[in-house]
């Protein structure tokens, strides 16, 4: 069976060009201005819930904490928070007991220790996105092992493997509404190769890889589509590479983009009719961070409510997540933090007891 995927990068100036295109095709008329709608519990009774978080690592700086309290010691915070039916995280970090860097220089590497995996199957983590730039590591077999972990703890993994084919794969959730398969992508990373035929890698954003899975996704049955997708800086505002690659997936056909990889919370947006998180943040991240007063130290967990017509809505959660101030044990924030942060995604959000609520 052939690889379906693009695994050659495109240079800078052809990559631009390509958005650049795709942007001006597909920008034309005004995206609807989403509003308040109120979900009560009839309503989400009757809406299948998807819950995402973000940037995950049980690892690096918090192992001494994991060691010494246990590894479910850093979700004591977050357990009465609502996971949906299904909740899905990126784990950036391969889950191995491969300590050495793959690449020598290493510059900034980790890995999670294989009981991570367990420890976010018992919290509630149904899938977990590995399409980071961290993935790679420790090499292909910190990917296999990833893969391996992951499956004796029951959790999905997608967005990478030791080929484009598995790469490739969808994640595929039943609904009462139709089958929704998501597939997890990064913006190209210069040490995470691009899964290939015979490469282990991850699967980059390229139109080509854009439209493959589409098509991909339907053909395993899906009725909606959604990306989550590993782009833009770290500690940074949108990049106009996320919003030209956001016009990108909306010109493909995709339902939903939750975006991650900045290490804190971007805005909300449609494009169309298609939702876009550009950044969910942080989770639960082992390392100290590089929080300023002008990037502060936020994640969000979010719930997309889909109906038999598509996404009809969704409520975010304002995380605490500075380890300078939660010491690896994040807690949902204050009220007025909320307020603050919650109010700031878009302005059509309304904050309802924390929770920051949008519908179309």
């Amino acid at each position: 069976m052939s690889c379906p995927w693009d695994s050659t990068p495109s240079s800078p100036t052809r990559a631009a060009g390509a958005l650049l295109a795709t942007l001006l095709v597909g920008c034309a008329g005004e995206a609807p201005v989403p509003v308040f709608v109120g979900f009560d519990a009839d309503q989400t009774a009757e809406l299948h819930v998807t819950a995402w978080a973000g940037d995950t690592l049980l690892g690096d700086s918090a192992q001494h904490l994991l060691n010494e309290e246990g590894y479910d010691a850093v979700f004591a915070q977050l357990g009465h928070l609502d996971l949906g039916d299904a909740f899905v995280v990126n784990a950036e970090a391969p889950i191995t007991d491969l300590r050495e860097p793959y690449y020598d220089p290493p510059g900034w590497h980790y890995n999670a220790f294989p009981p991570a995996a367990a420890a976010l199957a018992r919290f509630g983590v149904d899938a977990i996105g590995l399409s980071n730039n961290h993935v790679y590591d420790r090499g292909p077999d910190g990917i296999e092992d990833t893969l391996e972990h992951a499956d004796a703890a029951g959790l999905a993994a997608f967005g990478a493997g030791l080929d484009g084919l598995r790469a490739g794969e969808p994640l595929i959730i039943e609904t009462h509404h139709g089958r929704l398969a998501v597939l997890a992508f990064n913006k190209g990373f210069s040490k995470v190769p691009a899964a290939g035929p015979v490469q282990p890698g991850a699967l980059t954003y390229s139109t080509a890889n854009l439209r493959a899975g589409h098509a991909l996704a339907v053909d395993r049955g899906a009725d909606f589509v959604a990306a989550y997708v590993h782009w833009g800086n770290n500690y940074s505002d949108v990049k106009s590479e996320q919003r030209e690659a956001a016009q990108r997936f909306a010109d493909e056909g995709y339902d939903l983009v939750v975006g991650h990889g900045s290490h804190m919370q971007q805005p909300v947006e449609l494009i169309g009719a298609m939702p876009v998180l550009f950044s969910v943040g942080n989770f639960i991240f082992g390392t100290g961070g590089r929080f300023t007063d002008e990037f502060p130290g936020y994640g969000l967990l979010v719930r997309t409510f889909l109906g038999e017509h598509g996404f009809e809505g969704l409520a975010v959660r304002c995380l605490s997540t500075n380890n300078a101030l939660v010491a690896f044990v994040p807690r949902e924030c204050e009220e007025s933090e909320a307020q603050d942060v919650l109010g700031a995604l878009h302005p059509g959000i309304e904050v309802v007891d924390g929770e920051g609520w949008i519908g179309w």
